[in-house]
């Protein structure tokens, strides 16, 4: 005998579920706030070593929002650069640039070397997006081109090692990896954080950033002139100089200087040769 084929009868309430979907909601958001959770909490403990992870070219865009800043930091309020300005500070670009080609940078990274009118506090310090300036008080303390030279190789290692990027806040670096999870390229909100905070200027380094860009710069100025010789002579001039009140923003930046200059002497004996001539200051630099 034969049956008509039919779909068999589901039978009622077999797809309900006895819980409430606001419970699976709930649990479903507190899973994610969870990962969210955990996700910013590792970034803040990680922040210093993934910083260099961060693409350079975005660093340079933060510092983009800046760069008219950094043109001005150069002047005499209220006036234009004098030539003999304009002319030291293309010796200085000229001198950074031969530098830059003795650090082995990496490829994507570019520097821009600026001269501060101040002739009350010698100085050299590098922030964001590659910017590095030398104060003209500075010039005012090396005889040589190879004393400047240590100083200025000193600032292109921060810049190739990342330093200014670590440097900066455990927060303002956890803002610039959510801008480029979340936000893609803008960086707006963290050049507003550092606007406000006036973190650009204010970064400082460690000792140990300070003796790793110590070693880079040693190593740039041997290749270029073949001694160390006056490699030593600024920090020198600091550690003399260092109890008068123009020159503790130099101790803010540069810690342990008797340590620093015992290392550059350490090197400068382990590379030295029995000729070692030195050179001199470019005329353009003498103020």
């Amino acid at each position: 005998m034969a049956f008509a084929k039919r779909n068999p009868k589901i039978p009622e309430g077999i797809n309900a579920s006895d819980d409430n979907p606001l419970k699976d909601f709930l649990l479903l958001l507190a899973g994610v706030s969870g990962f969210v959770v955990i996700c910013v909490t590792l970034l803040v403990l990680f922040s210093q070593s993934l910083a260099p992870y961060i693409p350079f070219h975005y660093e340079q865009k933060i510092a983009q929002f800046y760069e008219q800043q950094f043109v001005e930091t150069g002047k005499q309020e209220g006036q234009a650069p004098s030539l003999k300005f304009q002319e030291a500070e293309a010796a200085l670009q000229e001198l950074g640039s031969i530098l830059a080609a003795k650090a082995d940078l990496p490829e994507q990274i570019d520097l821009q070397f600026h001269l501060v009118n101040d002739a009350d506090v010698a100085n050299a310090f590098a922030t964001l997006g590659g910017h590095i300036f030398v104060t003209t008080g500075l010039l005012q303390t090396v005889s040589s081109e190879n004393a400047l030279a240590m100083v200025v190789a000193h600032e292109i290692a921060h810049v190739k090692l990342r330093h200014p990027i670590q440097a900066l806040s455990r927060g303002v670096i956890v803002q610039l990896f959510m801008s480029l999870v979340i936000g893609g390229q803008d960086a707006s909100a963290v050049q507003s954080v550092l606007g406000q905070t006036g973190l650009l200027t204010l970064l400082s380094f460690n000792r140990s950033m300070e003796h790793q860009a110590d070693s880079e710069a040693l190593d740039a100025l041997f290749k270029q002139y073949g001694h160390l010789k006056h490699a030593e002579q600024f920090f020198k001039k600091m550690s003399e100089l260092g109890h008068k009140t123009g020159w503790k923003e130099v101790f803010y930046t540069h810690p342990d200087v008797e340590s620093r200059i015992k290392h550059i002497q350490n090197e400068m004996h382990r590379h030295q040769r029995t000729s070692q001539q030195v050179v001199p200051l470019d005329p353009r630099l003498i103020r």
